[in-house]
């Protein structure tokens, strides 16, 4: 019976500490959203949801959640690669991205995080027509 009660006790208190610890980690954030990754053949590369606070840039966002580089152009951020997937401008590559299934018209550095939102990134291949 002893070892009935003590093994409830140490249940009650992990389980305890686990909400403690969940309430805790959603105070700390505003929301979250998708983040998709595809390659040149539309394969799902990576998916993770990430978090963010109010005011928190697009960019400082994926560049804490995956492996990014990018370059700043006048006209905006370019992604030139995002966790698995690169571009290769030798052979027409590039990442293009999708919010909420929407080609995006802006750079990423314009996109304002919101909860809920979907974010696909994907290598498309530029056909050329000479």
């Amino acid at each position: 019976m002893k070892k009935f009660y003590a093994l409830f006790i140490l249940v009650a208190i992990l389980v305890t500490v686990f909400v403690i610890y969940e309430i805790d980690n959603s105070a700390k954030y505003d929301g979250s959203f998708e983040v998709i990754l595809r390659n040149e053949n539309n394969i799902l590369v990576d998916q993770k949801t990430v978090y963010f606070k109010t005011g928190d840039n697009m960019i400082d966002i994926l560049n804490e959640n995956f492996d990014l580089e990018y370059d700043v152009y006048s006209f905006g951020v370019m992604i030139t690669k995002i966790g698995e997937i690169q571009q290769d401008p030798d052979h027409n590559m590039y990442i293009l991205f999708y919010v909420n299934n929407i080609l995006s018209e802006v750079g990423i550095n314009n996109v304002v995080p919101e909860d809920g939102i979907t974010i696909e990134f994907i290598i498309i291949i530029e056909f050329v027509i000479v």
